[in-house]
């Protein structure tokens, strides 16, 4: 789990170079610069953290906890932390291996990852999932009663042209 901030005062300078009257998808170079100099912080944010294995981290504590359930009720009674959660970057190989009778094995060709929209978890969380040689699927969660549809739908509709799930799940 890393966990990235992004301060109001790096939203607010990529809002202000995009046009209020814009129609187009794309960013404007200049908001471009902003947005590949924010990834290049948060790609060696992730390879600390990977660097770093399960030390200080949830995962690492999980063994520890005896009532999981308990403990994400208590999780429901907190203020939500995180806006977003993305989760999944990366590539699985699914090619093809021989097996011992010389018959093709399981392979891979398309993957996709749905997370349920958990309360205490992330107002949205987007998936992404590639399959070496195959198509990128990208996901997205959230809960109907907290999070607006159309902002939701909004949010797919600007990671197009890649198809989505949009699961309602009961209240």
């Amino acid at each position: 789990v890393v966990e990235h901030e992004f301060g109001t005062d790096l939203v607010d300078s990529i809002r202000s170079r995009i046009p209020a009257t814009s129609t187009v998808s794309k960013l404007p170079p200049d908001a471009m610069d902003i947005v590949w100099s924010v990834s290049a912080r948060v790609r060696k944010e992730i390879k600390a953290r990977l660097e770093s294995g399960t030390r200080n981290d949830l995962i690492g504590i999980m063994k520890l906890c005896p009532d999981w359930n308990s403990q994400q009720q208590s999780e429901m009674r907190r203020t939500r932390y995180l806006s977003w959660l993305v989760t999944n970057l990366g590539v699985i190989d699914g090619a093809t291996s021989v097996s011992d009778g010389g018959q093709d094995a399981w392979s891979l060709r398309r993957a996709e990852l749905i997370l349920s929209a958990e309360t205490p978890s992330a107002a949205f969380s987007v998936s992404i999932m590639t399959v070496k040689g195959g198509e990128m699927c990208v996901t997205c969660s959230w809960q109907d009663c907290v999070v607006d549809t159309e902002l939701g739908e909004r949010l797919m509709s600007d990671l197009q042209p890649v198809s989505y799930t949009h699961l309602t799940l009961p209240t």
